[in-house]
């Protein structure tokens, strides 16, 4: 599971920074397309963390 989390972190932080990136250098049309693309890449990662936290949950419930 820690892999995983390690993993989509990464791809998170990659992800963002090139979405970063190309809003920083996009015209203001693009800054409007980049910021409604925006949406789906936070609730994304809200449940890449979610689904990691709440696992976690269940196995040390499980475990004890």
């Amino acid at each position: 599971m820690g892999y995983i989390q390690v993993v989509g972190m990464i791809v998170a932080v990659l992800g963002l920074a090139i979405i970063g990136l190309k809003y920083m250098f996009s015209s203001v049309e693009g800054k409007a397309d980049y910021k409604k693309a925006m949406m789906p890449y936070i609730v994304g990662c809200f449940m890449l963390m979610g689904t990691s936290v709440l696992i976690g949950v269940i196995k040390s419930v499980a475990n004890a």
